[in-house]
């Protein structure tokens, strides 16, 4: 995906296939989950942010953030970020993947695959939508 400054928001309407995923994934609500992103010395807070974001954006799941010690954790850039939950471990079934040294475009591009994996393509492209993000994005 090139990055430019040109953007058509109108490309990215209120549709009926978004409204119903909206309504059924948030009416499913005994299949909601908490997903846990493990925080580690160093982490882009920006890779953070959109990782958590996307997910959270599923009305299926929400993302927090877990650390073994209740101290804040220091970021890459020196922000300091409290943890959602103080857990040394987390359900594997429930980890969202390491972030690793990826930068913020890179672990927002690679989302939607792991959001179509668990819960399939039309809540990929909600997500998509929300983020303003062409329906490729979720394919990539």
């Amino acid at each position: 995906m090139d990055w430019e400054a040109r953007h058509d928001s109108d490309a990215f309407q209120f549709t009926r296939p978004f409204a119903l995923t909206a309504v059924s994934n948030r009416l499913v609500f005994w299949n909601h989950e908490q997903l846990g992103m493990k925080l580690v010395p160093g982490i882009d807070e920006a890779s953070l942010a959109l990782v958590t974001d996307a997910w959270s954006r599923t009305c299926r799941s929400r993302a927090v953030t877990f650390v073994g010690a209740a101290n804040a954790l220091e970021t890459g850039n020196g922000v300091r970020i409290v943890p959602d939950q103080i857990s040394a471990s987390w359900p594997v079934e429930r980890l969202l993947p390491s972030i690793g040294d990826r930068r913020p475009a890179e672990v927002l591009n690679q989302s939607p695959r792991g959001i179509a994996a668990r819960y399939g393509m039309r809540t990929a492209y909600f997500v998509a939508m929300q983020l303003e993000y062409p329906r490729h994005w979720a394919l990539q």
